[in-house]
Formats: C-alpha cells, sequence, structure tokens
C-alpha cells in the first residue's frame, strides 16, 4: 500500500499492488495479483485477478474481470478511464483510454473498447420494470454476433430480455463497416409486469448490524453448462443468508480433461439476526455445493 486510501468492508486479495492515488470504496474488492494506480474503485465494485486498473473510476457494483486492463498510456501522454455504475467487464477486456463506458453497459469478455460505450441493454430493461440485480447472462445470442463476445440476457432459466454483443466480422462485411462495433436488442414484450404498481415512495431501507462474509468455490462442469446454472444453484442454497452470487473466473484446459472447464463463482453471505459460526459457514458451504453439483453435473474443484 503505497498512499492509498481503503475504506471499511473493503477486500484487498493477496499479492495486490495499490499504487499512490488509489481509492478503494466501502465494500468494494481488489482480487489476487490486482494493480491499482491513481484510480478510484467505488462502493460494492469489483475488481477481479490479474486485473490492472489506471488512471480510472470504477462506479458503485461494478464488475470488473479477470485479466482486465485500462490502456491508460500511448506512451506520450496518459488518458482516463471511466466506467459507470452496475456495469459488468467480461474477462480479458482492454480498455484503450479515453474511453467512458456508461452505468448498465454490458461488454463481452476479450473485447477490445475503443470508444465510448453509453449507457444500455441493462439500463433500458431496468427503465422498462425489469429487476436488473435477478438478470443472468449466457452465451447463445444470434449468428450475426461474434460467438465469444455476445451472450443472451435472461430473467430466470427461459425468459430471454435481449441480446448483447460484438457484431461478427462477416456482418460488418454485409454492413461494410470496418472496424469492431457492438449492438445489443432487448424484448420488452417478455419483462414481466411489477406485481406492485410503482409508487413515488421508496421502500425503508433495511441494513444488517452484522458483517458480511464472502465466500469462493470452483466447480468443474461440462463445457456446455451455463455459468448461469451454477449461479441460480448457489442462491437457492439458502435464500435467506445468500445475498449475492457473481462468476469471476472461467478456465479451460487440458488439466481439467476434455470437454470440461472451470468455473468459479463467490457467494456473499449475509447475516441478519446473529454473528455466524463456523459450524454454520460450513453447513451452508455444503448446501450451496450439494445444490449446484446437483443441477450441474459438475464436481467441486480441488
Amino acid at each position: 500500500l503505497e498512499g492509498v486510501t481503503v475504506a471499511s468492508g473493503a477486500t484487498i486479495g493477496p499479492f495486490a499492488r495499490l499504487r499512490p492515488g488509489a481509492v478503494i470504496g466501502e465494500g468494494a474488492r481488489v482480487g489476487n495479483f490486482v494493480e491499482i494506480k491513481n484510480a478510484t474503485i467505488e462502493a460494492g465494485a469489483k475488481v477481479n485477478h490479474l486485473a490492472y486498473v489506471g488512471d480510472a473510476r470504477v462506479g458503485e457494483k461494478t464488475n470488473v474481470g479477470a485479466g482486465t486492463i485500462t490502456c491508460n498510456y500511448d506512451g506520450i501522454r496518459k488518458s482516463h478511464t471511466d466506467i459507470g455504475a452496475g456495469v459488468f467487464i467480461g474477462s480479458n477486456t482492454a480498455l484503450v483510454a479515453p474511453v467512458k463506458i456508461g452505468d448498465g453497459a454490458v461488454i463481452g469478455a476479450g473485447s477490445t473498447i475503443t470508444g465510448d460505450i453509453e449507457a444500455d441493454a441493462i439500463a433500458v430493461l431496468e427503465a422498462c420494470g425489469a429487476p436488473a440485480d435477478r438478470l443472468t447472462f449466457e452465451p447463445g445470442a444470434p449468428g450475426w454476433y461474434h460467438p465469444g463476445r455476445s451472450g443472451l440476457i435472461k430473467l430466470g432459466p427461459k425468459t430471454v430480455l435481449g441480446h448483447f454483443g460484438e457484431f461478427h466480422p462477416n456482418t460488418l462485411a454485409a454492413l461494410d463497416v470496418s472496424g469492431p462495433l457492438c449492438g445489443f436488442e432487448v424484448f420488452i414484450d417478455t419483462i414481466p409486469e411489477a406485481k406492485r404498481k410503482a409508487t413515488r415512495t421508496k421502500p425503508g431501507l433495511s441494513l444488517s448490524a452484522f458483517q458480511a462474509v464472502r465466500r469462493d468455490f470452483a466447480f468443474v462442469v461440462d463445457s456446455d453448462v451455463p455459468a448461469a446454472t451454477l449461479v441460480r444453484s448457489a442462491l437457492g442454497a439458502d435464500k435467506a443468508l445468500i445475498s449475492g452470487v457473481n462468476v469471476f473466473d472461467l478456465f479451460a484446459g487440458p488439466s481439467l480433461g476434455e470437454g470440461k472447464k472451470s468455473v468459479a463463482i463467490e457467494i456473499t453471505i449475509q447475516p441478519r439476526d446473529r454473528t455466524l459460526t463456523d459450524e454454520d459457514l460450513d453447513r451452508l458451504a455444503k448446501s450451496v455445493i450439494a445444490n449446484v453439483e446437483k443441477s450441474s453435473g459438475g464436481v467441486l474443484r480441488g
């Protein structure tokens, strides 16, 4: 730590390096081997392992995927990267500054972003009444998208609310467009109607007096099993205690066997009425493992 500010409840992983000007907000998470310099990571945001964030702002509850870098130096000058709130950035993404990513934007894994991205699909869906905190993302976007840099937006296991991603090179050729181009489509008619009419009165704020606990799990599953399956199963292990599940790593290689991949998830456990004991946490962990293994056919990675 060199001349940095770290707020309460923030988590800093092993071998992370926080350089001068780094500000880590309340409840933010900085993963293993992450480097941050002259950048603000706002409350609840996550910068996953092996990422570099320099001369940047990362908005509240944004997820920066593993291996993502902000390309802030062009050999002559340094430029700023501004990432809004609620953004999802897939693993191994390069953000070439100066660049601005709007609130709620979704960037597919492996993308190289050279221009501003306005708040897009998630923001549109949320404005139309979709519950943004319950949306999941899976492969399977139409053929005019790049297969490795696109996805479906779903609510539950069956309801497709839209798709997004970088367009396929063949699509760009048909449109006579050069360079990367992204887009999205949302299906407003598929958004379920709210059970209660919207009012001007906000619901009461309910905060727990107990510290949240985070646990990481990695499962080896067949390569065609969507990560969303693991997320739903982990959430279902104990809906009263588990307040969130996030995917933070995806790995495939010969060591796992042919047709296999490893999906790592982080669960957030929020006690409400008492501090949890080691026995409570062990019991919950066993329930998460059992649920995920049953639904995905996978096994806990050793």
